[in-house]
């Protein structure tokens, strides 16, 4: 009987202490604006975590990674990038986004201090150096989703999203909104995304994109009232003009390559004979994007794995560069690849194709035309 008490009296020292420790601690959800990088087109999530009674302000940041990993192009590549969790002080946070002129906007979640509670130590178990890495997944694992489930999964009730956007959105519709400013990234994305990046989407699976969290958040509701309480702009963007990759947009550099062929084609037809170069210049178009969308095939990347561009751009003609008269397989080969080039054609009905990619798919069609 005595034990129990005791134990009781463990309990009780050990509950007042972690609630005198939450008492007026503030836990906020930092939702910041694109930047100019490539990896930051999309916006970035955070988490603010503030007491003022014990003079700690910080933010937990899910997207911190290195550049100089061993091998990081090719993990990059297939998938296999690891993330980590950090921790900043508020401040520092604000310096580096005021400087890089980004928006920052934070949404104060209305919850009970057990839930704070909660929180707090599943932030603390996370920034152990044991759990601090995690594998990155641009659509099921990033660091806008992490920031969430550490949030929401440790609360005592579930949260209700308003189901109020477009039931049709798609992975690659939704960065759509975002790489708009970039042609030749978006052009770039969707050349790598496959089929599966056209499927419809949950709510919930559409909250990858850091603004798409922080509408849905504010429109949440939590134990019958608003899951946030207060929503205020910490920083505001500074508008600032992309500067173009290249400044030819995709489409047109499509519709000038198909213009080329036909007019590489007429030449054919009045010299009789075939224009070898072009031959190798369009198999090289087709083989050297189908040698990474072949490696894509076995990439841990989501949505690239099963990809119709291939049917398209595709390595094999590479050993079909050289003079083939003489091959015995050359009429086969021209056959196949016309068949091939025709199905890449159809998988437009299913599959959205880059901007301008069947224009380079009309001037492959050109060369096995010619040759049968």
């Amino acid at each position: 009987m005595f034990k129990i008490v005791l134990f009781v009296l463990y309990l009780f020292t050990v509950c007042s202490a972690q609630a005198q420790e939450n008492k007026g601690t503030t836990i906020s959800l930092l939702t910041c604006s694109p930047g100019e990088e490539v990896w930051a087109q999309y916006g970035h999530t955070a988490i603010r975590w503030r007491n003022d009674s014990i003079g700690r302000d910080v933010v937990i940041n899910y997207g911190m990674f290195s550049s100089q990993q061993p091998y990081f192009i090719p993990r990059f590549i297939l998938g296999l990038t690891d993330y980590q969790v950090g921790i900043e002080s508020f401040s520092d946070f604000y310096m580096s986004y005021s400087y890089e002129g980004r928006g920052v906007i934070e949404q104060v979640l209305d919850i009970t201090e057990a839930d704070k509670a909660r929180i707090t130590k599943a932030i603390e178990n996370n920034l152990q150096p044991e759990n601090r890495v995690y594998r990155y997944n641009f659509f099921k694992d990033n660091c806008t989703t992490r920031a969430r489930d550490i949030l929401l999964h440790q609360l005592s009730e579930n949260v209700y999203f308003a189901n109020n956007r477009e039931v049709n959105n798609t992975y690659r519709t939704l960065i759509h909104r975002w790489n708009a400013p970039y042609p030749w990234a978006r052009f770039g994305e969707d050349m790598l995304l496959g089929i599966q990046a056209d499927q419809p989407l949950k709510v919930t699976e559409q909250q990858f994109l850091p603004e798409l969290l922080q509408e849905d958040m504010a429109r949440a509701s939590y134990m019958g009232h608003p899951l946030v309480s207060q929503t205020k702009i910490i920083l505001t963007p500074i508008s600032k003009t992309h500067q173009a990759f290249f400044p030819v947009p995709p489409l047109f550099i499509g519709v000038c390559l198909f213009c080329c062929s036909l007019l590489v084609v007429c030449f054919e037809y009045k010299k009789h004979r075939i224009c070898r170069i072009w031959d190798i210049l369009l198999m090289l178009l087709s083989s050297i994007p189908g040698l990474i969308l072949t490696i894509m095939i076995f990439s841990q990347h989501p949505c690239v794995n099963i990809n119709l561009l291939l049917f398209l751009f595709q390595p094999l003609p590479l050993f079909f560069m050289w003079k083939t008269e003489k091959n015995k397989f050359q009429k086969a080969w021209w056959i196949f690849w016309l068949c091939s080039i025709l199905l890449g054609c159809l998988g437009a009905l299913w599959q959205t194709y880059p901007s301008g990619i069947i224009f380079v798919a009309l001037s492959l069609l050109t060369r096995p035309l010619v040759h049968l």
